[in-house]
């Protein structure tokens, strides 16, 4: 699986994120998404699984790549 983030504009702290990652059957990839104007929302956003995603906080933008992961996994 596959979670992209922009650096710039993504609000996600990068080291948390490779961090929860570490031990996940997850690509990370740290590029512009062409999605700026997403960050006036104020909210965390990125792109997981091939779907652009836009929670409340950096922890359930984890937690939604947690449950995408195990939803893959057991396909």
């Amino acid at each position: 699986m596959k979670v992209k983030v922009c650096k710039k504009c993504s609000g996600i702290d990068i080291d948390a994120l490779e961090s929860f990652l570490t031990d996940k059957d997850v690509k990370l990839k740290c590029k512009c998404l062409g999605k700026c104007s997403l960050r006036k929302f104020g909210k965390p956003f990125g792109k997981v699984a091939g779907e652009i995603v836009v929670l409340d906080t950096q922890d359930e933008f984890f937690v939604f790549i947690e449950k995408t992961l195990q939803k893959k996994q057991a396909d």
